[in-house]
């Protein structure tokens, strides 16, 4: 019986060693990635209404940079002279990206104009276009792979203006290709789309990752007499856990809707300061305990924020409020599956980790630390951005 006991023991004790690691392992892995640059995002109006199609292209400045030569005195600053010179280059880069079909004929573009806008997150050039296709068109087949070879991260929300209404779509690496139905209109479609790029989101946003990581590592620890130790109910944990998760989704859903719908401007590099500075807050919690029985508290609070920064995804992106109201339910159901696999993955080995030393001290403590830095850097990068 006894030596039933140490085996069960020792068993208990291999597990719970192994699920520290693990634990530690997802830290090392995703903190230096936490410093990559953000991904891109470009704008696409297209208006299918007719048999000529119009396009219109919103592109990042800095983002053809790294696939045009433009800076030609190599000088460091762009003027309208250089990118008048790289024009062509420009377009070329564009139309090589993007291709548009309709009932199997390719329908060749041609440059039109260009010109300068001044989006939220900085300087974008806006590239026109025009696409003669067949005179009856009932669908639309169309494959875009900007950036691809140097960004795979990088997404285009799609504004397509048909007879049947203006719809949105969201482009990605993995979902390049698309085939639309001009003759009825599929809701349907761009509800799962979005449901995708909600939890691709969540994936790619590791400020996200983070601020969630920082309320969940305490998850499985109570606080007594100064120090932490393992809780002893895994009921109660999952529902602490879904406490969290759920205020962070409503919260977020609240300021996200309200931005899109009301199509309020905002200060990109403000708002994900703040989102910066939400994850610091969120893991310095962890080294000074302030808050610890009520952390869904904080993730409301904090998910309101999150939500401006989800919301600044769309607002250059100048959807129907119809089409919004797909795409907003969409993306925030999402958003929330994205969440709750990262806590299915994590939950558990947490919770087998939770009385080791090196969850405690070391899981626990450093990666909160290491956290509070990332936010640190986040924070100045950002609030100094131009």
């Amino acid at each position: 019986m006894k030596t039933l006991q140490r085996n069960q023991i020792t068993k208990l004790r291999v597990l719970q060693n192994i699920s520290q690691i693990l634990i530690g392992l997802v830290l090392v892995f995703m903190l230096p990635a936490a410093y990559a640059h953000k991904s891109s995002t470009a704008y696409l109006t297209i208006d299918a209404q007719q048999n000529l199609v119009e396009i219109k292209a919103d592109i990042a400045i800095r983002d053809i940079l790294n696939v045009v030569d433009v800076d030609i005195n190599f000088d460091n600053q762009l003027s309208w002279g250089e990118l008048k010179g790289a024009r062509q280059s420009i377009f070329d880069y564009f139309i090589n990206s993007f291709k548009l079909q309709t009932d199997n004929q390719i329908c060749p573009l041609q440059s039109s104009d260009f010109k300068l806008d001044q989006h939220s997150d900085g300087a974008y050039l806006v590239l026109y276009l025009t696409a003669q296709c067949n005179q009856e068109m009932k669908s639309l087949a169309i494959d875009y792979t900007l950036f691809s070879g140097v960004d795979t991260q990088h997404r285009a929300m799609m504004k397509l203006l048909t007879k049947t209404g203006a719809r949105g779509y969201a482009l990605s690496a993995e979902k390049s290709k698309i085939v639309i139905n001009l003759e009825k209109r599929d809701n349907f479609v761009t509800f799962i789309q979005y449901i995708e790029e909600g939890v691709t989101h969540i994936f790619a946003g590791l400020d996200h990752i983070l601020f969630l990581l920082s309320l969940l590592l305490p998850v499985v620890l109570v606080r007594s007499k100064g120090v932490w130790e393992g809780v002893s109910d895994y009921r109660e944990t999952v529902i602490d856990v879904v406490k969290v998760v759920t205020a962070f989704t409503v919260a977020h859903s609240i300021t996200f809707g309200i931005v899109l719908v009301k199509n309020i401007s905002l200060q990109v590099n403000w708002v994900e300061g703040i989102i910066a500075f939400s994850v610091i807050i969120a893991a310095l919690n962890n080294l000074v305990p302030v808050v610890s029985g009520r952390r869904w508290l904080i993730g409301f609070v904090f998910g309101l924020i999150h939500g401006l920064g989800f919301a600044s995804v769309f607002v250059d992106s100048g959807l129907m409020v119809g089409s919004t109201i797909i795409s907003l339910v969409g993306f925030n159901l999402g958003v929330e599956i994205g969440q709750l696999l990262i806590v299915a993955a994590l939950l558990p080995i947490a919770y087998l980790a939770r009385h080791g030393w090196i969850y405690q001290q070391v899981v626990l403590k450093v990666g909160s630390m290491s956290i509070i830095m990332i936010g640190i850097y986040w924070l100045v990068e950002r609030t100094m951005m131009v």
